[in-house]
């Protein structure tokens, strides 16, 4: 079985209570594994979804109340809409390389993105 260092701990790979251990002791700010990585983007990409579609929902209804003054919400909301379809064709190109139906759902999706930044375009020169 082929056995690898870590931090002068002998671990062998798949050993998760080595490399339990070993995290533990690690020192301040020597950095996360890998997979920690994978985590921590994870979490903050659904982070950028919520508040995303939080400032959607707001920006909604405050147009929906004073439409006639606010009208310049309506390009933001474009706009917040193509960055929400953009990052799912991201995630979802990113996915699984091999499989089909994810691309296709990554395509679809960056498509709508780009007609969100059409609209938004429009909306923009309609507004000035």
């Amino acid at each position: 079985m082929q056995e690898a260092f870590s931090e002068n701990v002998l671990v062998r790979p798949g050993d998760r209570q080595a490399e339990r251990i070993v995290m533990a002791n690690r020192p301040i700010g020597s950095g996360l594994p890998k997979k920690m990585d994978g985590r921590r983007k994870k979490i903050i990409m659904e982070l950028v979804y919520i508040v995303i579609a939080v400032l959607i929902t707001g920006l909604a209804v405050v147009a929906f109340f004073y439409q006639e003054k606010v009208s310049f919400l309506y390009p933001v909301i474009f706009l917040l809409g193509a960055v929400i379809n953009a990052l799912t064709g991201y995630r979802y190109m990113q996915r699984d390389h091999n499989n089909k139906r994810h691309k296709l759902s990554g395509i679809f999706a960056f498509v709508i993105a780009a007609a969100l930044v059409i609209m938004a375009v429009i909306g923009i020169i309609v507004i000035l």
